[in-house]
């Protein structure tokens, strides 16, 4: 557990790393910094931090047995969910609205900070942005429908196995070509480089206007609508090892740790859509996060591959079945 303080000065030389080969690459003769180095080297930071994907449940509530809890929890689903059901004093804020000013002065600088949704996918977009802006964040496994077996409090329906398209993978080795693009051109407000990477964030986080979560039916429609020239670029972020068992057709696979480097957002195309994919669609969150920050509009494939897929040997993992039904409290948000 770190506070935010702690935290940034343990980035620090990885992001002071950053600034150096990136006023390198882009001004030999100053430091000057442009608004897309300055975020990059903000999200290579906390990359640097190796952030977990995901926290299990059990944990969590180990921890709030405790006398004085360690942890602070943050709901980030809608305030109508939250009333119903929510983690025993769980603190609430809208996901879109987490790097808002206002709402992160109300958050812990000394404290592991758990964020919560309805099935892990908005909470790990919330839990990699705030990580970004420098807390200390870690996402809740499976999120509310992980915690709680009540339908009512869970909202949303909880995964089934039923729901997985059971569609073909492939074994073909993609790369991301040799085509260089202009990276992502940013004109951020903001005094400082805090600032301007809490305007990157904001800038998709807030905007309503679409959703960085896209369904595996969508996709598979997407690549199977006999129109390849819209197709959207496919990135696993699953191990080169289970990635070579079986991925989506035509999938690259890219690290998480690499993605946020110059060499390979030179290879994506920033008027292309992107979606990621993971194994249970947390890691594939974080990395749509970090992607859309950099101004990438990215979808992270819900699920992950478990979506996708039923053959146990290329899941590699067990896919959610169900919930160990712990307590919720109802009412009102004490923020």
């Amino acid at each position: 557990m770190k506070s935010r303080t702690l935290r940034m000065l343990a980035i620090l030389p990885a992001l002071v790393l950053a600034l150096s080969i990136a006023a390198c690459d882009d001004d030999p003769s100053g430091p000057d910094q442009t608004d897309f180095e300055i975020v990059q080297a903000a999200v290579q930071a906390w990359l640097a931090t190796s952030p977990a994907a995901a926290i299990v449940p059990a944990t969590v509530y180990d921890d709030l047995q405790l006398a004085t809890p360690t942890k602070y929890i943050l709901s980030v689903r809608a305030q109508s969910a939250y009333e119903i059901g929510h983690i025993p004093g769980a603190h609430r804020i809208d996901w879109r609205n987490v790097s808002q000013t206002a709402n992160m002065a109300t958050l812990p600088t000394d404290q592991e900070i758990v964020v919560y949704c309805y099935t892990g996918h908005t909470g790990g977009l919330a839990a990699a942005s705030l990580g970004i802006l420098g807390f200390d964040t870690v996402n809740l496994k499976w999120g509310m429908m992980n915690w709680s077996d009540e339908d009512t409090v869970v909202v949303t329906a909880a995964w089934d196995v039923t729901q997985s398209l059971d569609a073909a993978t492939e074994t073909t080795v993609h790369s991301l070509g040799t085509t260089v693009y202009e990276l992502p051109d940013m004109s951020l407000t903001g005094a400082t480089d805090e600032a301007k990477v809490q305007a990157a964030v904001a800038a998709w986080l807030e905007d309503d206007t679409w959703s960085p979560t896209m369904s595996a039916q969508v996709v598979f429609d997407e690549l199977n609508d006999g129109n390849s020239a819209d197709d959207p670029l496919i990135i696993s972020v699953r191990s080169a090892t289970h990635y070579a068992l079986g991925h989506v057709p035509g999938a690259i696979n890219i690290a998480l740790a690499d993605l946020a480097t110059t060499a390979v957002l030179e290879k994506l195309d920033p008027d292309r859509d992107i979606v990621v994919y993971c194994y249970t669609g947390h890691t594939g969150s974080q990395a749509a996060a970090l992607l859309n920050t950099l101004g990438y509009k990215t979808y992270n494939m819900k699920f992950g591959m478990m979506a996708w897929t039923t053959t146990a040997a290329v899941l590699t993992i067990t896919p959610f079945s169900a919930a160990p039904g712990y307590a919720t409290t109802a009412g009102t948000s004490p923020n």
